[in-house]
């Protein structure tokens, strides 16, 4: 089973996971049907260097987001969901969906 937001009374996204070195992923967001680009997520694991951190070191973060298209085409998604959703297969989702 892949990993899929829906979005109430609308289509699916599918995320496309593209690890762009040890530390860092991007994550692209797409309709399932039709595959329209909705926008991309970048995460970082934590560095070492901060002290105060409300995550562990080995997690990742999300750093910056490009989803303008995907509030203006689904404004009953909320950022939380999105950023919920994302983190939750960065933490042992399923890999079926990941391009390495």
């Amino acid at each position: 089973m892949t990993n899929i937001l829906y979005v109430p009374s609308m289509d699916f996204i599918t995320p496309h996971i593209e690890h762009l070195d040890n530390n860092r992923v991007r994550i692209d967001l797409y309709t399932k049907e039709g595959g329209t680009f909705l926008g991309m997520l970048y995460y970082e694991k934590a560095k070492n260097g901060f002290l105060r951190k409300p995550i562990g070191m080995k997690k990742m973060a999300c750093v910056d987001a490009k989803i303008e298209t995907l509030f203006n085409l689904f404004p009953q998604v909320e950022p939380k969901d999105v950023l919920d959703f994302c983190q939750s297969i960065l933490n042992g989702g399923d890999k079926d969906t990941t391009n390495i």
